[in-house]
């Protein structure tokens, strides 16, 4: 079981009375997705204002809905293609928002390793998911590597809790970068004795 699956069945069973309570206002699970894209907005300006730790507490909450609507999904029945395409489409550019909030207070501060680093974490999670998406457009499960998007939320949170952006950006670019790598790896093991 890889973080995700572990991260989705903790997730489940703290939000289960929740799940309860909310089925009762017929909400559809995609909106839980947008409050939760809005968190990560709020989180952006937030951190762009130089205010980190308090970025990190939306991105909490932000994450808090993305894992909330998946589980209220599952738990009802409301799972659909489409909603399952658009909360990894909202979750994209939730990502992007929380990493253009410190690009920008980098820049700001003119620090450019931070900008860098921003860059090429920021490069490294779009191919995380490119990768596996591609894959499996060839019909190729791609789920390997360490750097999901639970992983890499992790690291968001306690860089930002910690108030530590050089080390958390460092091991996020490594990291998200490292999984695409391997995935890449991973297709060519499994299309190299294949036309």
């Amino acid at each position: 079981m890889n973080i995700t699956d572990q991260a989705r069945n903790l997730a489940g069973k703290i939000l289960d009375p929740f799940c309860q309570i909310l089925a009762y206002t017929k909400v559809s699970p995609d909106i839980l997705s947008i409050i939760g894209f809005l968190f990560a907005i709020a989180a952006c300006i937030t951190i762009a204002l130089g205010h980190i730790v308090c970025g990190g507490c939306l991105v909490i909450l932000s994450g808090a809905f993305d894992a909330f609507d998946g589980a209220f999904a599952r738990k009802f029945g409301l799972e659909t293609r489409f909603g399952a395409y658009f909360d990894s489409f909202i979750d994209r550019y939730s990502e992007a928002a929380i990493l253009f909030g410190i690009l920008y207070y980098a820049t700001i501060g003119d620090q450019q390793i931070l900008i860098l680093l921003t860059f090429i974490a920021f490069a490294g999670s779009l191919m995380v998911s490119y990768s596996r998406a591609r894959a499996e457009g060839l019909d190729i499960p791609c789920e390997v590597g360490p750097g999901d998007r639970a992983a890499r939320f992790i690291v968001l949170i306690l860089m930002l809790l910690s108030n530590q952006l050089f080390i958390g950006l460092a091991f996020l670019a490594i990291l998200s970068n490292m999984t695409a790598l391997l995935r890449l790896y991973h297709v060519y093991g499994q299309t190299k004795h294949k036309r």
